[in-house]
Parts: C-alpha cells; structure tokens; sequence
C-alpha cells in the first residue's frame, strides 16, 4: 500500500515540476512568448472557420512540436549556461543547432497554417 502512495506522490511531483517549468517558461522566454502568440492566433482561426477533424489533427500536432522544441532548446540553453556562462564553441554550436531546429519546426508550422488556413482566407477575401 505504501508503494503506491509514494508513486502517487512522485507522479503529483512530476506534474507540478512540469506545470512550473511551463510557467516559468512563459515567464522568461520572449520566443515562448511569441510561439504562445502564435497558438492562440492559430486556435481562433481554427474557430473561426470551423476547420476539419483532419485539419485540427494537424494544427495540433504542429503547434505542440513547437512548444515543445522550443522547450528543449530553452533547456539545453539553461544546462550549459548552468556550466559555464565563459564562451564556448562547442557550447556555442549546441546551441545554434539546438536554435535551428525550432527554426525549421517554426517555418514547418507556418506552412501547414497558409495550406490550411490560405484556401480559406482566400474564399472570404473573394
């Protein structure tokens, strides 16, 4: 019986890690911030034009890889920072390709939403 209270209690634990690390991210980080702006135009645009099962399956799947690249960067930034904050170039080349894998995902996204959204602005706008 004490197994499984300390396993719940170590699963609560994880989650509110989880929740505060999500916070404190938004708090931080200006390209969280930016790839939060972006989920919430993406959302109401979903909305608004009342978009596909398949179509949210998408959108999903491409908003929560960004977030969640951009986590891992913001991670990998705050471990090596947390090791040196000296110049480093392999330090610094981690971080740059860590950055360009947001980057790519980011772009990705933005070609999912014009081949989604871009029909449907279209059709209203003609």
């Amino acid at each position: 019986m004490m197994d499984k209270y300390v396993k719940i209690r170590t699963v609560k634990a994880g989650f509110k890690n989880a929740l505060s690390g999500l916070y404190w991210a938004f708090k931080t980080q200006i390209n969280f911030k930016i790839h939060t702006l972006g989920l919430v135009i993406a959302l109401s645009l979903a909305l608004i034009f009342k978009i596909n099962y398949y179509e949210w399956l998408i959108l999903i799947t491409v908003i929560t890889g960004v977030l969640t690249l951009e986590l891992v960067n913001t991670s990998l930034e705050q471990t090596t920072d947390a090791i040196t904050e000296q110049y480093n170039k392999v330090i610094k080349q981690a971080k740059d390709v860590s950055a360009a894998a947001v980057l790519i995902y980011a772009l990705y996204s933005l070609i999912i939403a014009a081949l989604i959204f871009g029909p449907k602005l279209n059709e209203l706008l003609n």
